[in-house]
């Protein structure tokens, strides 16, 4: 289920009141409403009338999810494009080097390091390298070079005897 914003919902009871079935979008279909073969007639007429080429509905989905993936955490977008798998919704993310930037300086607090001298402090220090890095440019980066200092490898927890 996906919330629907002020909008959304005032177009859909503006069908309501209009529509003469019990469906908000009905078709000419043995159920009433619309299915996958209805809605592809629907979408050709309208894009005809337009005069907008032909394209991919699902193209509309792929956007969405796309967009929603600089605006919330990816669990979240997860539930709401309703993949079971969530390596189906990582491919839906597309960051780009500004929306990189605008997610380390959240984490910053608009800072690019630590109130303490950076020889002191390992976390000033590392924060300072992955600053240098973005400043750099992230094109042609490695993964170890953007996460700077940050990369922390595997290590058991605890050994069993």
């Amino acid at each position: 289920m996906i919330p629907a914003s002020q909008r959304v919902q005032g177009v859909l009871e503006m069908r309501k009141g209009t529509s003469t079935t019990d469906w908000i979008f009905p078709a000419p279909t043995r159920s009433g409403h619309i299915e996958g073969s209805t809605l592809k007639k629907q979408q050709a007429n309208a894009l005809e009338i337009c005069g907008v080429e032909p394209f991919v509905l699902y193209t509309l989905r792929h956007t969405c999810i796309t967009r929603w993936a600089k605006y919330m955490d990816p669990f979240t977008l997860h539930v709401l494009a309703g993949h079971t798998d969530m390596n189906t919704t990582e491919r839906y993310v597309h960051p780009n080097e500004e929306h990189i930037r605008e997610a380390m300086s959240k984490v910053w607090g608009g800072h690019t390091s630590g109130h303490t001298n950076e020889k002191d402090d390992p976390k000033a220090a590392a924060d300072s390298t992955v600053t240098d890095t973005i400043e750099k440019g992230l094109a042609g980066a490695t993964r170890r070079d953007r996460t700077g200092d940050l990369l922390i490898t595997n290590q058991p927890l605890y050994q069993l005897s």
